[in-house]
């Protein structure tokens, strides 16, 4: 995390450098027109900045995930998480209550959104072990054994009461989801906040007059005699 946000710093310093320096050069030279040098300057920090980016923190694409064992692996962790977020989409279809199908459908969805943006950068697994090597089982296992005490057909005090507490704790897991969605999110979450502010601070160069100076004019401004 502490590299992350290094290199990030970083991208911000050597982009924001590049477009005040272009802002600078082409707001001079260019007779002091205001909006071409904005475009540009803005034009200069996004690509630098897209640039470094790439070179500093690449992504490894599906299908090219490494070789050795951390290729393996993401492989592996990917199609098990698959297959157990499939199982959960399965089996929320046995549940009745339609309370608890709802709670059931949204940690299906995060679920799903999760597997999307690791599968598409894989190395953001990291970020979301818990989900991968507790949450999903924890999840199957508590619907699997829902589905069978709640459709039987017979019931006593103690089936009631295991089935209350499976509908208690789909609110944390819920939470929990939650939290490891906004783990994997939480550089894309900075990145945005730093291109806003880039962006702001852009903007607001709007406030620099086009024409800071008039040039000297001797004759009209000459010494009286």
């Amino acid at each position: 995390m502490v590299k992350e946000i290094a290199i990030t710093l970083l991208r911000i310093l050597l982009s924001g450098s590049l477009s005040v320096t272009a802002f600078v050069l082409i707001y001079l030279f260019n007779g002091f027109d205001l909006l071409p040098a904005l475009v540009t300057g803005g034009a200069a920090y996004f690509i630098s900045s897209y640039v470094i980016k790439r070179r500093f923190s690449p992504a490894l694409p599906q299908g090219q995930l490494g070789d050795g064992s951390e290729g393996r692996f993401i492989e592996k962790t990917l199609k098990e998480g698959r297959q157990k977020v499939k199982t959960i989409g399965r089996l929320r279809f046995k549940i009745r209550s339609i309370p608890i199908w709802l709670k059931v459908s949204r940690l299906y969805k995060i679920a799903e959104q999760i597997l999307a943006i690791t599968t598409k950068d894989p190395k953001r697994i990291k970020k979301a072990q818990a989900f991968f090597n507790h949450y999903l089982d924890a999840t199957i296992t508590i619907l699997e054994k829902y589905s069978l005490l709640a459709n039987q057909p017979v019931t006593n005090h103690e089936i009631r009461e295991a089935v209350e507490k499976t509908e208690a704790v789909l609110n944390d897991l819920r939470d929990a989801y939650e939290a490891e969605l906004r783990q994997v999110l939480s550089n894309d979450v900075l990145d945005l906040d730093v291109e806003i502010n880039v962006l702001k601070q852009t903007l607001d160069a709007k406030s620099i007059p086009s024409k800071p100076f008039e040039p000297l004019n001797a004759d009209a401004k000459g010494v009286k005699k």
